[in-house]
């Protein structure tokens, strides 16, 4: 129940917090994520991105944060948004690269025929 709260409370609270500093609360996200919270780190990853920043770093951790978590389409998505920003960003390739094996839909092309 406590927990419960708590994560009411911050998501609450967020849009006061990013206003007021948005490199403290992606440090405060990074934290978050390292000790293993994903879904609550997502929700401060994309509080940052509904207040109007954006970053390459910023897309691809939370690309991270969805991959933990299991969901493959939005991970792939931000790291695409990542790789938009910055195209020299080796991490957002190398990611991307990695969430595509993931991905149900391979497609296999057929010989063609005559």
């Amino acid at each position: 129940m406590l927990k419960k709260l708590l994560f009411l409370l911050l998501i609450f609270c967020l849009p006061v917090l990013v206003q007021a500093n948005p490199d403290s609360l992606f440090a405060q996200a990074n934290a978050t994520y390292s000790a293993g919270k994903f879904k609550e780190a997502r929700v401060l990853y994309e509080s940052i991105i509904s207040s109007g920043f954006e970053s390459s770093e910023l897309y691809l951790n939370l690309g991270n944060t969805c991959f933990r978590l299991k969901e493959f389409g939005w991970a792939r998505l931000y790291y695409e948004k990542s790789r938009h920003i910055d195209p020299l960003n080796p991490d957002s390739f190398s990611n991307l690269e990695l969430v595509r094996s993931y991905s149900p839909d391979k497609i296999t092309v057929l010989p063609q025929t005559s």
